[in-house]
């Protein structure tokens, strides 16, 4: 009887110790691929490469953008006027294009269409192509804008060159520059003031602009109407201090 007990003692000890290494044996089986794939490193959705025999795809998560499309002049603020800018491309194609603004140094503006808005007929502000036209700069009604108002643009002040003043052979930004107005409704551009380089435009108020030029030896400030664009004072910028 002793020894029967001791043979199912040993028995269940073998069952026990079969039991454990089947356990062992199915932890390795699914625990170690699991564990791999865990320590494994992945790319971000964001990033993710998907690829076939043919095509390779790549989600960059990236959202969609709105669309807008617009006419290539610009109205003149308060007014039924639009101008569109007619520069020198450069291209193979054609020398001229025309564009809603001013681009770079080498692709400088040649001439201004004006569109009438009410009835769309245009006409071209200059004649021809031959001159470079620089900074333009719009003089309003009022200035500061009244709150709540509108602030009508009255005429445009730009500096414009017409001649080869370097005689390089072609008229560029390097050329002397002249400051031009041009009045809307109709009225050609007149020449303001013949100078070396229009430096800058600044419209005070209502009544008053501020230009300052330089003539190829002084620095000049000249104080014009922003009614009727006569010059109301004219005076040397002092020279630089020693």
């Amino acid at each position: 009887m002793a020894d029967d007990n001791k043979f199912f003692r040993w028995l269940g000890r073998i069952n026990s110790l079969l039991f454990c290494a089947g356990i062992l044996g199915l932890i390795a089986v699914v625990g170690i691929p699991a564990l791999l794939w865990m320590t494994t490193p992945r790319e971000s959705p964001t990033t993710e490469k998907a690829t076939s025999d043919k095509d390779h795809y790549v989600f960059s998560g990236s959202g969609l953008s709105e669309v807008t499309y617009s006419t290539i002049f610009t109205r003149l603020n308060g007014t039924d006027e639009g101008i569109a800018v007619l520069q020198h491309d450069g291209g193979e194609g054609n020398p001229y294009s025309l564009s809603r603004s001013r681009r770079t140094y080498d692709n400088g503006v040649v001439n201004l269409l004006s569109i009438d808005l009410k009835t769309m007929k245009n006409r071209w502000v200059f004649h021809g192509v031959k001159r470079d036209i620089g900074n333009i700069y719009q003089i309003r009604v009022s200035v500061p804008v009244p709150e709540n108002a509108a602030d009508p643009v009255t005429a445009l002040l730009m500096a414009v060159a017409d001649k080869d003043t370097n005689s390089d052979g072609s008229i560029t930004p390097s050329d002397r520059h002249a400051l031009y107005v041009y009045r809307l409704n109709g009225a050609a551009p007149v020449k303001l003031i013949d100078t070396w380089l229009v430096s800058g435009v600044e419209q005070l108020d209502g009544e008053r602009i501020v230009v300052t030029y330089y003539d190829g030896k002084t620095d000049h400030a000249v104080l014009l109407s922003a009614k009727d664009f006569r010059i109301i004072a004219n005076t040397l910028l002092s020279a630089s201090p020693k």
